[in-house]
């Protein structure tokens, strides 16, 4: 038990050490077209960007150099080979927020100029399929192949008071927008047309309808299109030490002796990334199953007379967990990590004894012992978290520790049995290019 304690002690701290900490470059092979029209071949500081970026990151040599800042204004277009690619635009955008807590209340359209980044979803041969997302909300953008510039596909929602009822009313502008498209490209159907018209304003069902007017019946894979999301599955087994204690009012608190169990889990989990490429973040979900075994001893003295008192307990448990992973230090054959996950545990108990045995060698009477089964009352269903971290080697193998501080499994008002677990693990991931 102590050698797995240190162990996992060690690995976190070693996981929080300043070389991990420190903010970490992730260049890859690409080029940029400046406004000039000049273009520069290179390398990108690649991002995991939730949102399109503002500025980016160039220098010409892999391994170091001068690192050249381009934003919108400066650069036409910039590329990483094989993962994304952007180009500048400058014009109107709209600025109407989309999510429920902050619509208006009227039906008009706020406008602003901006010159931003516009991430190409989908070059197409008539139609390209274009994206910007800022903390306001997603827009989507189509560009004729003409030299003409994109244009937003409109779509606003708002409230509106209605015989006393808050309804909100969406404006679709998209449709009409795609209809006309549809209509000067010869695509025009009655299929297409119900198409457009059931398509919500979402990248991938709007993705399709722009396939389809470029000619495509499927939506095609893009070379320079990373997936918005993308998933891992993994397997593994890991070795836990559990612990439980009894605090309060109770005659088993302050224990002298609280033995921790050694149980291994399975563990089955899936991984679900912001961005396949760059993996910095992700969240995780995980399910694991498998038992432990609790002792706790207390032995009182009063003179030469002696009482030992013990409480044991078996516990079989499956545990489903979301969990937040970040990669503090993240490369392609080396990757480590630290995570926060919350634990939804359901768990069977038997076993569940308290016994008690008097002894005094100065009086000769055999002292019956006191025993005590289903001794507590156990919730079933209960909540933890756990503090995690880990090292996963070129993609296929994770070395992962994680600790559950102590929580409580009953509902007493005096005292409360708590358990808590150490675990070291080893998973192996299934990749999925």
């Amino acid at each position: 038990m102590n050698a797995l304690k240190h162990f996992t002690s060690v690995m976190c701290l070693f996981l929080l050490c300043p070389f991990f900490i420190q903010a970490q470059s992730n260049y890859k092979p690409g080029f940029v077209v400046t406004t000039a029209g000049d273009t520069l071949q290179g390398f990108i500081n690649y991002k995991e960007w939730g949102q399109n970026p503002i500025t980016i990151t160039f220098r010409q040599n892999a391994d170091g150099g001068q690192e050249q800042i381009f934003d919108a204004g400066s650069s036409r277009y910039f590329e990483i080979s094989g993962f994304e690619a952007y180009q500048s635009y400058e014009g109107p955008i709209t600025m109407n927020p989309l999510d429920i807590q902050n619509l208006s209340t009227n039906s008009s359209t706020i406008v602003a100029n901006a010159t931003v980044f516009l991430k190409i979803l989908e070059a197409g041969d008539k139609i390209a399929f274009l994206s910007y997302t800022d903390r306001i909300k997603a827009r989507y953008f189509v560009q004729e192949q003409d030299g003409t510039s994109p244009q937003e596909l409109y779509y606003n929602k708002y409230y509106v008071a209605s015989t006393g009822k808050t309804q909100i009313i969406e404006q679709k502008g998209y449709i009409g927008q795609l209809q006309f498209l549809a209509s000067k490209y010869g695509a025009s159907s009655a299929k297409l047309t119900r198409d457009i018209e059931s398509a919500a304003y979402r990248s991938y069902a709007l993705q399709t309808i722009v396939n389809k007017l470029n000619g495509h019946a499927h939506p095609r894979p893009s070379t320079t299109s990373v997936t918005e999301k993308s998933t891992r599955f993994y397997a593994g087994l890991a070795i836990y030490s559990n612990t439980a204690s009894i605090e309060g009012q109770n005659i088993m608190s302050n224990a002298t002796h609280n033995k921790a169990s050694m149980s291994p889990r399975v563990v089955v989990g899936a991984d679900i990334f912001l961005n396949r490429h760059v993996q910095k973040m992700q969240f995780r979900i995980e399910a694991s199953a498998g038992s432990a075994k609790y002792a706790i001893k207390k032995t009182e003295r009063s003179g030469s007379a002696v009482t030992e008192h013990t409480y044991g307990l078996s516990q079989q448990t499956a545990t489903f967990s979301p969990q937040f992973i970040y990669n503090l230090y993240n490369t392609d054959q080396i990757k480590a990590y630290l995570g926060l996950g919350l634990q939804f545990n359901y768990s069977t108990y038997s076993d569940n004894t308290y016994h008690s045995q008097y002894s005094n060698p100065n009086i000769p009477y055999e002292y019956k012992p006191v025993t005590k089964k289903d001794y507590l009352v156990i919730e079933p269903l209960w909540v933890s978290y756990s503090i995690r971290s880990g090292l996963i080697i070129n993609r296929k193998f994770e070395l992962a520790a994680a600790y559950m501080p102590p929580v409580a499994v009953t509902r007493y008002v005096g005292y409360s049995l708590n358990l808590s677990s150490y675990a070291v693990g080893v998973n192996y991931l299934f990749s999925r290019k």
